[in-house]
């Protein structure tokens, strides 16, 4: 049976560490002035350079850092997933972030560098290879995600990028195995689990196997 093709993001299970997941996560803002991205739970942001932040302090969100979207870069550090979007007073019911706003937006991120998560791979690879587990890899993302008209839920499409699945330090995720469900095979689109190798309040990445 293949795997479903269901890109989902990143989504978080557990921490990678001695301590149980919390689910703790802090508010992040995206400014009005981003109109190359749209947003969606289980999209990975970073802090923009600078910081930046709103000072007009209109509902008490002063001095909260600013995010973008991941690119999914070698290089690139994230600072989290985005696990919740604050409600758009402009549509109600939206749990994403266009990308034409008319206002800035603020989300929750799960900014812990030691999560565990899991994230479908791309279909580009016929199944996985013995070898990429516990290797490093970079994941695909998409600026402007194409929104059905009338959608007010949708998730992310970050997949993996199998084909880079390999011993480079400074990749941003390490894959740890393969999502243990009875629905999985080894065919394209596998669900991966990985943690951050490279991350933006850890160091800059270890060597993969």
């Amino acid at each position: 049976m293949a795997n479903p093709l269901s890109p989902h993001g990143f989504s978080v299970l557990a921490a990678n560490g001695a301590f149980d997941y919390s689910s703790q996560c802090h508010m992040y803002e995206i400014p009005l002035s981003d109109a190359t991205n749209t947003y969606a739970i289980g999209d990975a942001v970073k802090t923009i350079t600078g910081g930046g932040s709103d000072t007009s302090n209109p509902w008490g969100t002063f001095g909260i850092p600013q995010v973008v979207k991941c690119t999914g870069a070698t290089t690139e550090l994230a600072r989290g997933i985005i696990v919740s979007v604050f409600r758009n007073p402009y549509a109600l019911d939206y749990t994403y972030v266009p990308q034409v706003k008319l206002q800035n937006y603020y989300v929750m991120v799960a900014d812990d560098p030691n999560l565990v998560m899991e994230i479908m791979g791309d279909n580009t690879a016929a199944g996985v290879t013995a070898g990429w587990i516990g290797g490093n890899a970079t994941y695909n993302a998409t600026a402007a995600q194409t929104i059905p008209t009338g959608l007010t839920s949708v998730l992310s499409t970050m997949t993996l990028t199998t084909g880079t699945i390999a011993g480079t330090v400074g990749f941003p995720l390490k894959v740890l195995g393969v999502s243990q469900r009875v629905n999985v095979s080894n065919s394209a689109n596998t669900p991966f689990i990985v943690t951050w190798n490279a991350h933006e309040l850890k160091s800059s990445g270890t060597i993969g196997q």
